[in-house]
């Protein structure tokens, strides 16, 4: 028996018409629109997806940490002002031997830094090979899925389309 006759006898069962009696199917079979289901897909980026922004901001976070944490071993320089008064005289407000200006500038270099500049670059160099190999993963995960959904979509075009034939065939039959 085919599973359409056995749904026709428990129709007719649950209808209370136990004799055999021939049944019409009619109407329509409504599929889902799949030409446009594959047009979005076709169009639709995988640069696109949040997930990749996230894993190439977490790249880019790795690298501004990177550069904020070496930057404490770079050279740098400062400038300091000072302006003093010996007196606070009346008189000598306009003195300019009670004033006193000095000016300089401070350059500091780092020479040693206990090794601690080599074990921050191994370690920031580990963390953006791990960004990424996280970014990549997630990629190849992203087209992966991609490929998956165009097969599946192919594999659901063919069931609609045997599905819409074998009711033409039907409706023949019985007609």
């Amino acid at each position: 028996r085919t599973q359409l006759q056995i749904s026709a006898r428990e129709l007719a069962n649950l209808l209370g018409r136990n004799e055999p009696q021939v049944l019409t199917v009619a109407g329509k079979l409504n599929t889902p629109k799949i030409n446009q289901l594959e047009r979005e897909l076709l169009s639709a980026e995988v640069g696109d997806l949040p997930e990749l922004r996230q894993a190439a901001t977490r790249r880019t976070r790795v690298e501004q940490a990177r550069q904020a944490a070496l930057g404490v071993h770079l050279p740098s320089l400062k400038a300091t002002a000072e302006v003093s008064r010996q007196s606070f005289v009346k008189s000598e407000l306009l003195d300019s031997a009670a004033n006193a200006w000095n000016i300089g500038l401070t350059l500091t270099i780092p020479l040693f830094s206990g090794f601690s500049m080599i074990h921050e670059r191994h370690s920031y160099s580990a963390q953006a090979l791990q960004a990424e190999a996280d970014e990549q993963a997630t990629l190849q995960n992203a087209t992966l899925e991609r490929a998956r959904s165009q097969e599946n979509l192919r594999l659901a075009r063919q069931k609609v389309e045997s599905s819409e034939h074998a009711l033409e065939q039907i409706g023949r039959a019985h007609v």
